[in-house]
Formats: C-alpha cells, structure tokens, sequence
C-alpha cells in the first residue's frame, strides 16, 4: 500500500450526506459506505440534477433495476420519487431496450439504468454524453446472490461505458473519465469490488484508526466511510432501532460499522518463528515451530502451491489443509497478517 494518501478523521456534513462535499477531490472513483437512511443515493441523484449532469445509474442486478422501473404510484421504491415530491423535478423511468431504461425530465433526457449482472450482453448503446456514473447498493447484502467475477465484471462495465474518452487519437482531444459514485451500507469491508482495486489495506487502515475519510492520489479514488452522530441519536429513538439495540444490524445502519467483519487473530506474527506449509493463491501458510499455531500472510516461501481460481484445487485445499486450518480457527490458533488474508481464507475453510 503506497503512502500517497491523505485522510480526515472527520466529514462535516449535516442530517443528509451530499456527494457535493467530495467533489473538490476531483477523484474518479469514491466509494462511500453509509449507515441506511442517511440520504446517500438521495443525495447523489440531486447533485447530478444541480450540476446538470447526464449520468448513469447503476444497481448489481437486473430484478433490482426492473424493480426500480416497474414501481408505481401505489408502491413506489424508485429512488427517483422522493426527489419528485420533495423537489418536484419530474424524473420519470422508461423502458429503452433489453435492460436500459430511459431517465427523462420532462421529454429530456438526463440519465440512463442498467444493470450490471447483464451490462456485457447490451450492445449499440453510446454513453458519449454521461459525465457520471451513480453506482447505488454496489455491496450485496448478507442474503443475495454474489455475481461470480463480479470485480472484472464492474471494471469491464466501466471500460465499455468509458470507452476512450481519455485517449487522443486521430485529432480527438482526451476527455476527463466518467466519475463514478459507488455507494453502499456498511456490509462487509471485504467485497468484491474493492477487493480487486486493491483498496481493502487502505480501508482496513482506516477502520482500525476510526478515520472517516481518505483521498488517494496514486489510485484517483476516495474512500468514506459516513458516520453522522446527530442522525444516529435520531434514530435510536424510532421503534427498529429500540429493537435491534446492540446488533450487528444496529452497528452496520446506525453506526456504519463493518457489522459482518471481525478483525480479532489479526496480528503480524514473526516469521522466524514459523515454517512454511502451503500457498492458496498468493496467500502463503505457516505452521509454528514449537507449538500449536498458523500464520497467514503474503511473505513468500517454498512450499506446495493450490491455486486459487479453480473448483478442484479449492476442493483439494479444504480436504488436505483446509479442515486442520479450522480446527486451529476454533481454538484462536490462526493468525492473519490482515483482514483480507482472513476474509479470503474463512470463506473457503469455514
């Protein structure tokens, strides 16, 4: 992880998150983790209205987005319909083609949806004229279904709707790239996404040390994590949170805690101490010299190798390491050189 980075023990904002606020970053990608109901997604829509911008809205699968669009006056879930009662802007949601639907205001239109489980199969669709691209519940809840590859999903989605705006060829002037806002209640650190931009370090660094923003230069991205202590004395006093007083689920919507992450046996261990035993994928296993103990970390060694991306070497993993690994897990005998080492290795062993 390089060290180019700035961060900000604090955000200001007041009742409501605005994107506004991170606009003077000028960063490409922002992920913003929020508590539920703090006006995330609300308040990245009226700041494209503000600022005029053609944008694109994006949710992870298409039953989300034809949800979204299918919503009527009777039970309307649209994100769009607060804004028309609070705001009386006007948005409508239309059928374009397969899955893109048309944003209009009035007969201009201002904004395509789409999903991005079905993004690779739409083709003939130019997105020249969006400037930003609003990608709302880009973590999936605890209970949905994952979208397999869905980090090389997400980035091949952004080439095609990018295209070579930033490129000059043939006389054509570069473009700035497509910003985009992901957004997100506070799931799990560990998702797919920021997994494969290589940003969990930055974030684990940043929840360890209760910071709530960073802005990162060499990755022309920002990281929020939204925590809004006047928001959360209001809602402790509503009926669910009274309820769910001191859960998990009260820690993730109400406090913007990674609820689902647990960093306890993540500890750097010296290694002088170890020997090594196997490597899944770029993660190599220790075993301690002298007494009943694992290490995980990414410190490499010579040693048997099970690749990470295929179902046989996962299956041989579990049968000849795996289930020894588990028992020391129970007995808080395995230790992670980080959160994503254990995130990766509890996935496939527990």
């Amino acid at each position: 992880m390089g060290k180019n980075y700035r961060k900000i023990k604090d955000l200001n904002y007041d009742l409501f998150f605005s994107i506004d606020i991170l606009r003077k970053f000028d960063r490409t990608f922002n992920f913003i983790y929020g508590g539920r109901g703090t006006g995330k997604t609300y308040g990245a829509i009226l700041s494209e209205y503000e600022h005029q911008n053609n944008f694109l809205f994006m949710r992870r699968t298409r039953d989300e987005v034809d949800l979204i669009a299918t919503s009527d006056e009777d039970v309307d879930i649209s994100p769009f319909a607060q804004l028309n009662v609070d705001k009386g802007l006007g948005y409508e949601v239309s059928h374009l083609k397969k899955d893109l639907y048309k944003i209009n205001i009035g007969e201009n239109n201002v904004g395509l949806m789409l999903p991005l489980s079905t993004i690779s199969k739409i083709r003939g669709f130019s997105a020249s004229k969006y400037t930003e691209l609003i990608f709302d519940e880009f973590v999936k809840e605890k209970h949905a279904r994952p979208i397999p590859y869905e980090d090389t999903a997400f980035f091949n989605a952004y080439e095609t709707i990018n295209r070579n705006r930033e490129m000059e060829y043939d006389g054509h002037k570069s473009e700035k790239p497509i910003k985009v806002w992901l957004l997100s209640n506070s799931n799990e650190l560990v998702n797919p996404v920021s997994k494969g931009a290589g940003l969990v370090p930055y974030m684990e660094k940043m929840v360890k040390n209760k910071i709530m923003f960073m802005d990162i230069p060499e990755k022309d991205a920002t990281i929020s994590i939204l925590r809004n202590r006047n928001f959360e004395e209001k809602k402790k006093q509503t009926a669910l949170y009274k309820l769910t007083s001191g859960t998990a689920f009260e820690k993730m919507s109400l406090e913007n805690q990674f609820a689902f992450d647990d960093f306890s046996l993540v500890r750097k261990q010296n290694l002088r101490e170890y020997v090594p035993i196997c490597a899944y994928g770029d993660i190599y296993i220790y075993s301690h010299k002298s007494e009943y103990r694992f290490y995980a970390c990414k410190s490499r060694a010579s040693c048997p190798k099970y690749r990470a991306d295929t179902a046989q070497d996962n299956d041989r993993f579990v049968v000849e390491v795996g289930r020894d690994l588990y028992g020391a897990f129970l007995y808080n005998a395995f230790f992670f050189e980080s959160y994503e080492v254990k995130k990766t290795l509890t996935d496939i062993i527990c």
